[in-house]
């Protein structure tokens, strides 16, 4: 897919920020991540940032600052997998 050029004749928008959170056990669910980010760049105006679960556990405010969320798991039993689940509730508490 191609980007395009912004038009100038446009309003100056902020861009929107998309957080692509994923715990990856093996390695796949990371690039199915990175592979969204890379689509997600080609939209104008788009900024996505890759985010481990396990990280975002510590720091679940963090979410705050973004308008979107992709959520990435491996599954486990045809759920959720455990890890995704534990930074899933560290995010209860959060509110914009």
């Amino acid at each position: 897919m191609k980007a395009t050029a912004i038009p100038t004749d446009r309003p100056v928008r902020t861009p929107r920020r998309l957080a692509i959170v994923y715990h990856s056990a093996h390695g796949h669910t990371e690039h199915i991540a990175s592979h969204i980010r890379a689509g997600a760049r080609d939209v104008p105006d788009v900024v996505a940032d890759l985010l481990k679960a396990e990280d975002l556990t510590a720091t679940p405010a963090d979410l705050i600052a973004y308008d979107g969320l992709v959520l990435g798991s491996p599954t486990s039993l045809g759920g959720v997998e455990a890890d995704s689940l534990v930074a899933a509730s560290a995010t209860a508490g959060v509110s914009a």
